[in-house]
């Protein structure tokens, strides 16, 4: 994200958009069927733009999908954790996505874009680990 972080602002809200577009009907997904489904589709892209030599984060067209694919396993990992450290690194991941999405998109548009799902992931309270584990 550093190396996005040093492109044009036109750019950086182009790849916002993009990537907005892709996970947008995807925030707050359960469905690990259609997550992965996604994933994978972001994951063949990323390599045909690799095999096309388009591999740095400074091409918007490798950035929105490396970023798109990283939210999706991400939520991926969230929806279906492996292991509490997974699930710490995945919550960043996301937040890191979210935060991109957030700082560089226009509010000229008006829409109003909602990155959190307000619907709890269990019926068992639970706590956000990554802010305990900052603790």
């Amino acid at each position: 994200m550093k190396q996005v972080s040093l492109l044009a602002a036109a750019q950086r809200w182009k790849i916002a958009i993009d990537v907005s577009s892709q996970i947008k009907s995807l925030v707050g997904s359960r469905d690990i069927d259609e997550l992965r489904r996604c994933a994978q589709m972001a994951q063949g892209e990323r390599w045909r733009l690799i095999s096309s030599g388009i591999r740095e984060m400074i091409d918007p067209r490798f950035a929105r999908t490396a970023i798109a694919e990283q939210w999706l396993l991400a939520r991926i990992e969230l929806v279906h954790p492996t292991s509490p450290v997974a699930e710490i690194l995945a919550e960043r991941r996301c937040r890191i996505v979210e935060d991109f999405l957030l700082d560089n998109l226009s509010f000229e548009t008006g829409e109003v874009i909602q990155l959190h799902s307000h619907a709890p992931a269990s019926t068992t309270p639970r706590v956000d680990a990554s802010r305990t584990a900052a603790a």
